[in-house]
């Protein structure tokens, strides 16, 4: 016989400090809701068999997660009709699942207009570039990042802007290739590479 409890599995990176941050935010909705008996798991093989069996198990009232990387965890997820939270993701994840699930997407768009925004009003800088991603999985995400960090400084900084990235892009060129303390700035220049053709 089942408490009146309400178990709740969640199921969240702590490595990154973005995922210790959401955490802390469920906690502390978790602590408004003292039917909740809240299990927190890590994204890993443990954490993953443990939700799966209370899913297979009915043991748990709900599952909230920032991770679907894993296929076999979110093809069950996608299965159950266990109430789900998916923080985080693409908004079209987990097709087949029609009812109880609830995606809470982040704007890309808006987060690199925003890092613009924080950079313009300190009123420190003259010259600006955006690093982002080039793994295949976050290339995407990242390429909406730098659209608004690009339109954020156009807007407030038409004219500069483009001289601005050139700079980058040349002067990237100009480092040795084989030196691996220049790797991450000709990544930049890359980036900023895919910024002027993105302007055109």
């Amino acid at each position: 016989m089942r408490n009146n409890h309400k178990d709740i599995c969640i199921v969240i990176s702590q490595a990154r400090s973005s995922g210790r941050g959401l955490l802390q935010g469920v906690l502390r909705f978790a602590e408004s809701r003292p039917d909740w008996k809240v299990h927190i798991y890590e994204p890993n093989a443990y954490g993953f068999s443990e939700t799966v069996r209370a899913l297979r198990e009915k043991t748990t009232d709900g599952v909230l997660t920032a991770e679907l990387e894993n296929q076999d965890f979110a093809r069950q997820l996608e299965r159950s009709t266990v109430p789900l939270v998916v923080i985080g993701t693409r908004r079209q994840c987990l097709p087949a699942r029609t009812t109880n699930l609830t995606v809470i997407s982040f704007d890309e768009k808006k987060i690199g207009s925003y890092a613009a925004q924080q950079a313009l009003d300190l009123g420190l800088f003259k010259s600006f570039g955006f690093v982002g991603s080039t793994d295949a999985k976050h290339i995407a995400l990242s390429e909406l990042r730098a659209a608004g960090f690009r339109d954020e400084l156009r807007n407030r900084q038409p004219l500069d802007f483009r001289r601005q990235l050139e700079h980058l892009v040349r002067i990237a060129a100009l480092a040795p290739k084989r030196d691996e303390h220049v790797f991450t700035f000709k990544r930049a220049g890359k980036n900023a590479e895919r910024c002027l053709l993105l302007l055109h």
